[in-house]
C-alpha cells in the first residue's frame, strides 16, 4: 500500500513539474511577442488601452502556443528537472 503511495507523489510531482514548465514556456513565449511587437499597430492613436489589450492578446496567443504547438521549451525543462 505504501508503494503505491509513493508512486501516487512521484506522479503528482511530475504533473506539477510538467505544469509549472508549461506555465514558464508561456511566460517565455508572451516576452518573446511583446518584445517583438507582435499585434501593435504604429499610429496616432496609440494608448495605453492598446497597450493592455496588446497585454490579453500576447497572453492569450502564448498559450495557445502552449496548448497546441508548444516550442519544446516545456518539455526539455519538465525533463531535466525531473531526472534530477
Amino acid at each position: 500500500m505504501e508503494i503505491s503511495h509513493l508512486q501516487q507523489n512521484a506522479s503528482q510531482q511530475k504533473d506539477r513539474l510538467y505544469r509549472a514548465a508549461k506555465s514558464l514556456e508561456a511566460e517565455f513565449i508572451k516576452t518573446m511577442l511583446k518584445e517583438s511587437g507582435f499585434g501593435e499597430i504604429k499610429d496616432a492613436f496609440s494608448s495605453s488601452d492598446q497597450n493592455q489589450w496588446l497585454s490579453f492578446l500576447h497572453e492569450a496567443v502564448a498559450q495557445k502556443i502552449v496548448e497546441k504547438n508548444s516550442i519544446g521549451l516545456s518539455e526539455s525543462l519538465a525533463k531535466e528537472l525531473g531526472d534530477t
